[in-house]
């Protein structure tokens, strides 16, 4: 399953808790209501655990966390 199938998949069954949603990769989640600032921790939280990854914390933000690409890009970013 590929990395942002997994983070969609994640956010539907945990988050949002509508595994019928159908959220578009550029969709924002967080300036559109669908994720507030404690689910945004628990994200991190999870993308951390299943991706191996440290996120820093000025990185659980809207700016680098609003979308399914943003937040698969911030996730690549913590690899480094």
């Amino acid at each position: 399953m590929e990395k942002k199938d997994i983070i969609k998949t994640y956010l539907k069954k945990e988050i949002i808790k509508d595994k019928d949603i159908d959220i578009k990769n550029d969709e924002p989640l967080i300036t559109s209501g669908l994720i507030d600032s404690f689910n945004l921790v628990k994200l991190a939280v999870f993308l951390e655990k299943t991706f191996k990854v440290k996120i820093n914390n000025s990185k659980v933000a809207v700016k680098s966390m609003n979308t399914i690409n943003d937040i698969a890009k911030t996730v690549e970013e913590s690899k480094k």
